[in-house]
C-alpha cells in the first residue's frame, strides 16, 4: 500500500530539503488564490436601464490557511520519517453600494443588510451587559 512518490520529492527528502517541495506547493495555490482577487469581484459589469447606468460595488473577503510539517516516529525497526502540507482558502463577496448614473447625476446608494445590522447590535449589547456586570462585581469587593 506505498504509494510511489514523485522524483523531485525522492530527491528533496534525499537531501533533507522537505520543506521546499511544500512551499512551490503554496506558492502555485496563493498565485491561483490572489487571481480570484480582482476588480471584477468589486464591481459589476454596467446595466443599463433607460438613461440610467447601475454599477454594483462589493465588498470582497479572502481567507487563506496552510500549514507543513515533517517528522519522524515509529520503533527503532521502522524509523519512520515524513512530511506534509495542506491548505485551503475562501473568498467571499456581498454588495455594499450601488453606483447610479443618470441624466440628473451620479449618486452612490448604500445596500444596508439587516441581518448584519442586527448581529452588530447584539454583539455591542452583549458585551455592554458583560462589561456592565464586571464592573459591578469589582466595587461589591
Amino acid at each position: 500500500m506505498t504509494e510511489e512518490q514523485p522524483e523531485e520529492v525522492k530527491k528533496a527528502e534525499d537531501k533533507g530539503e522537505f520543506a521546499s517541495v511544500s512551499v512551490d506547493t503554496l506558492q502555485s495555490t496563493m498565485e491561483s488564490f490572489i487571481a480570484t482577487a480582482n476588480t471584477s469581484a468589486v464591481f459589476s459589469k454596467p446595466v443599463q436601464h433607460g438613461d440610467t447606468t447601475i454599477i454594483t460595488c462589493s465588498e470582497v473577503v479572502a481567507v487563506l490557511g496552510f500549514g507543513v510539517g515533517e517528522g519522524g516516529g515509529g520503533d527503532k525497526e521502522s524509523n519512520g520519517h515524513g512530511s506534509g502540507g495542506g491548505g485551503g482558502g475562501r473568498t467571499f463577496a456581498r454588495p455594499v453600494a450601488a453606483i447610479v448614473a443618470s441624466p440628473s447625476g451620479v449618486s452612490i446608494q448604500p445596500i444596508m443588510d439587516p441581518a448584519k445590522l442586527a448581529l452588530a447590535a447584539l454583539t455591542t449589547l452583549g458585551f455592554m451587559f458583560a462589561m456592565m456586570g464586571r464592573m459591578s462585581r469589582g466595587r461589591i469587593r
